[in-house]
């Protein structure tokens, strides 16, 4: 899908039925709005994290890009979480601490996109932190 296919998809998944009313919501001009959703054009990358943290979706899944392939990564992720795991068919269940139910995602794709809203955010808190290894990193180098 295409980022104007999967902003209207996802606009209406979260319950914004009318384009002018989600515009609203994230501070944008209507006309502007419909120019990301109908004419193909891009918003800048800070109107790009409001409309993901509006919708509840990762930046990635917004833009379309396939998470999926991470599947193996992410399952290894949930398990070494503490999180036993069963697949059946195209199912997967989770057993998630504290909730009588287990969590059911109906595909693969459905995994990963909600793990990979996890990985997200932490990746965006470990961002400081990375840049100061590579800071380290390199002064090391330079001391050589």
């Amino acid at each position: 899908m295409a980022f104007q296919e999967n902003l209207r998809f996802y606009r209406e998944k979260a319950g914004y039925r009318q384009a002018k009313d989600f515009a609203a919501a994230i501070g944008v001009n209507y006309s502007t709005y419909i120019g990301y959703e109908n004419q193909g054009k891009e918003p800048k990358y800070e109107t790009l994290l409001r409309i993901a943290d509006a919708l509840n979706v990762s930046i990635n899944a917004l833009l379309g890009f396939p998470e999926v392939e991470r599947y193996e990564e992410f399952k290894r992720l949930v398990i070494d979480a503490g999180y036993p795991l069963e697949e059946k068919g195209e199912k997967i269940y989770v057993t998630v601490p504290g909730h009588k139910l287990k969590a059911t995602f109906f595909s693969k794709k459905e995994f990963c996109y909600w793990v990979g809203k996890g990985v997200e955010r932490f990746d965006a808190l470990l961002s400081p932190v990375k840049s100061e290894f590579i800071r380290q990193a390199l002064d090391e180098f330079m001391r050589q």
